[in-house]
């Protein structure tokens, strides 16, 4: 069983890049996985889709983690 196996996490920049490849790895390794995207929802939606896919819960978040009020909200 991985040591992700239960867990929570938050990603930024999740939908796109590292940040997606992240969010999906953590999946994988058996995290349920809130990440934070700015502009593209219908990334984001793919992005929450693969994550589900793995059987782990998916959290799509719009916030910008550079914004302390966004960071703030989003935690």
């Amino acid at each position: 069983m991985s040591t992700m196996h239960g867990t929570a996490v938050l990603v930024t920049g999740g939908s796109r890049g590292i940040g997606a490849a992240t969010a999906v790895r953590l999946a994988r390794e058996g995290a349920d996985v809130a990440f934070t995207y700015v502009r593209d929802e219908e990334r984001a939606a793919e992005v929450a889709a693969r994550i589900a896919a793995t059987g782990r819960k998916a959290l799509p978040l719009r916030a910008d983690a550079a914004d302390p009020g966004d960071a703030a909200g989003a935690v």
